[in-house]
């Protein structure tokens, strides 16, 4: 079983306002949808995933693209390449609002 880390209350406030430290704390990595990351296009009945140009054929990251459960009405979506960014995907629902899909941790 893993340790967390031991914060004060401070300390614990502090991160609230500083999303990178807040991440660092977690042990995961601060990341931004501006980044480049995968993308998503309908293919058949399902959905092929692209970094650039070129669909994303690794079984590890198409697993974990799987477990984020990103509704296939999302458009625009993007998907971090980063298995530990706090952010792990980004898409706009059928309203037009923007919607996330944060790491687990």
């Amino acid at each position: 079983m893993e340790k967390l880390a031991t914060l004060s209350h401070k300390e614990i406030l502090k991160l609230d306002k500083d999303y990178s430290k807040a991440a660092k704390a977690a042990d995961l990595v601060y990341v931004s949808d501006k980044s480049p990351g995968y993308t998503r296009q309908k293919k058949g009945s399902g959905f092929a995933y692209f970094d650039g140009d070129t669909v994303v054929t690794d079984e590890d990251t198409l697993e974990r693209i799987k477990k984020l459960a990103i509704p296939p009405a999302w458009k625009e979506v993007w998907i971090c390449k980063k298995p530990n960014g706090h952010i792990q995907a980004t898409g706009q629902d059928v309203k037009g609002r923007k919607q996330y899909r944060y790491h687990p941790q």
